[in-house]
């Protein structure tokens, strides 16, 4: 086994890969609670069930759609005299797999390989696919191990599907080593489906470089070329990875190997233009697909409705949202959702409720993302009786609400200064088996703080540090700036300085809430030195910040220092907000003529008019 890497297969799977090791008749794979007794009741040959024969002979048993069908077919086949060629039970088995049926179908396999019956390679692969998809891919070896006992060559499709388990199981660096194997030893010729499943295994695993250089590898020198699967992986990879630059080169790059982009590859590249606003971009594109032919289909009208929606755009989404009607593309729940939610954030309720009556007259069912959108949408507008009212008549609706459905009702019970109300629903989510998440968390620190229960939020912040979710720096941030709006200074300060006790870094939010602090606190000096501890980390101070500091300034009568950050605000390209120019015009009025700010600004302007003559 040289050069397999540290994540060793089970030894009990790996032994199967030696002929000698193998003990026949089967491995002990996994039992699963299924009626294989029953596989041998008496059966009459009924007409039904000799012309679910007489099909599955003509037509490999695509006719074959439900279980209880298969079974019943199954017990038929293995009474009659001479029994069918395993190929006819290989067909029956590939029915169960294609139906879902994986446990039935390893259940299915165990009884024919002790009933006697000479199975082949394909029925080695159809046992190993069912076990690969339970994630169980060390039996799947074991499978392998039984092709080398009975003589039989595994072929590429058996060898894609133990990747393609090795990559459902997270097993990596297993999967690489096995390609690399089947490759270096020659174990079988490499087909397209076998590269599409290593690329999108490294992919979906976050190695989307690996994924690009595998592609470019076997683009230039492979045995099998990369097809459209393989590219448009890679290029849903990189735009996940918002590299829609480089997705773009490869779009050219199909263009130039004669592999013509399919509208997954349109839609994918799409939706990351649409995410950077890039619209310029995306009519190039549709241009593109209207000039060769490739329909938009439901997905890409989708992704142009939710962009549009995004930018502000509602009026054209709708009108999007008619084109494809026209075009013979039916919305569905997505479509109704994204529309309805742009409505909702333009303040326009009336027309997502029109809206939402329409889809349902369609036979379009909403789902609770839909009635969550809706919710959110009352909301924002203050009216929360309705969302509350709407919330109730979920259950009804036969729908469960989600953790995004309890945060956007906690969001508006604590705006509406009902915390009591809110920590009963908190506690209703987790009875109801809906685990919050650390935005549920995020929602109830800051609805105490700004309730003003900054006690019961700190408590609550001590105890997610004790368990799950553990906070990150917004929860700090929230407390923080809760414990100065409360007169909390001390606490701030030390909450401040643990954070990196907490692996945590202070960000501008963070460096903000503790110069209006300390500023309101009248600390200046502190507040000062805070800048300067800002703007070390790279994070300049902006208007909100200078302003706190001349009106903290202005309190302690430092007005030459009001000048100087007023002469610095003016180079920065800032300007005092209403609130500090009402101060300083205060401070000058109550001083009258003898007024030294006024004295200062005035000689501020005649030093700047002398320079400029």
């Amino acid at each position: 086994m040289n050069g397999v890497p540290g994540l060793l297969f089970s030894s009990r799977a790996w032994r199967a890969l030696s002929p000698g090791n193998v003990h026949l008749p089967i491995p002990h794979f996994p039992t699963f609670n299924f009626f294989s007794a029953s596989f041998h009741d008496d059966v009459a040959a009924v007409p039904k069930i000799q012309e679910s024969y007489s099909q599955l002979c003509k037509w490999n048993c695509t006719s074959i759609i439900k279980l209880d069908d298969a079974i019943g077919l199954y017990r038929h086949m293995v009474t009659m005299t001479p029994r069918p060629p395993i190929k006819r039970f290989n067909y029956l088995l590939n029915a169960v797999v294609k139906m879902g049926c994986y446990h039935e179908a390893v259940s299915l396999f165990r009884d024919i390989f002790v009933s006697g019956l000479l199975i082949n390679g394909r029925t080695l692969s159809i046992a190993a696919n069912s076990l690969a998809r339970l994630r169980k891919v060390d039996f799947a070896f074991a499978v392998l191990g039984i092709n080398l006992k009975l003589g039989l060559v595994p072929d590429v499709i058996f060898f894609s599907t133990l990747l393609k388990g090795l990559f459902l199981q997270h097993r990596v660096q297993d999967a690489v080593w096995l390609f690399q194997k089947v490759l270096n030893e020659k174990m079988c010729e490499i087909d397209e489906v076998t590269l599409s499943i290593v690329i999108d295994g490294l992919c979906k695993a976050g190695q989307t470089s690996k994924g690009v250089k595998l592609l470019h590898l076997f683009d230039e020198k492979g045995s099998c070329k990369p097809n459209v699967f393989s590219y448009n992986t890679v290029i849903d990879s990189l735009c996940k990875d918002k590299m829609v630059d480089d997705a773009l080169l490869l779009l050219e790059k199909m263009s130039e190997k004669g592999i013509p982009p399919d509208a997954l590859t349109y839609t994918v590249l799409i939706d990351g233009l649409c995410k950077f606003s890039r619209w310029e971009e995306v009519k190039e594109l549709l241009k593109r697909m209207t000039d060769y032919r490739v329909p938009l289909n439901v997905y890409t009208y989708n992704i142009l409705i939710v962009g549009f929606c995004r930018e502000g755009w509602v009026n054209n989404a709708a009108k999007l949202k008619d084109r494809m009607i026209q075009e013979g593309v039916n919305p569905d729940v997505i479509t109704y959702s994204a529309l309805m939610d742009g409505y909702c954030l333009h303040g326009k309720m009336k027309s997502a409720i029109k809206l939402l009556k329409t889809m349902i007259d369609k036979g379009c069912g909403p789902n609770i993302y839909t009635y969550t959108i809706l919710m959110n949408g009352y909301c924002k507008r203050g009216c929360s009786n309705q969302a509350v009212q709407l919330f109730k008549e979920i259950p009804n609706l036969g729908l469960k609400p989600t953790v995004v459905t309890y945060n956007v009702m906690l969001v508006s019970l604590f705006q509406d200064g009902k915390c009591e109300d809110a920590v009963k629903l908190f506690k209703e989510m987790v009875g109801n088996g809906e685990h919050p998440d650390l935005s549920t968390y995020n929602i109830l620190l800051n609805g105490f703080c700004k309730n003003h229960r900054v006690l019961q939020a700190l408590s609550l912040l001590r105890t997610m540090e004790a368990g799950t979710p553990f906070p990150n720096l917004r929860s700090y941030n929230v407390v923080i700036n809760g414990l100065w709006n409360d007169g909390k200074a001390q606490s701030a300060m030390e909450l401040f300085n643990a954070l990196p006790s907490k692996r945590l870094l202070p960000d501008k939010f963070t460096y903000m809430s503790m110069i209006i602090g300390l500023c309101r606190e009248g600390l200046i000096e502190d507040a000062r030195d805070m800048v300067k501890k800002m703007e070390k980390n790279d994070y300049m101070a902006n208007s909100v910040i200078y302003n706190v500091l001349i009106r903290g300034l202005l309190k302690k009568n430092q007005y030459c220092e009001v000048v100087l950050l007023l002469e610095e605000m003016s180079r920065l390209g800032l300007s005092p907000d209403n609130s500090t120019c009402e101060i300083v015009l205060k401070t000058i009025l109550q001083k009258g003529p003898d007024s030294a700010l006024l004295h200062m600004l005035l000689n501020k302007k005649e030093n700047c008019e002398s320079i400029s003559s």
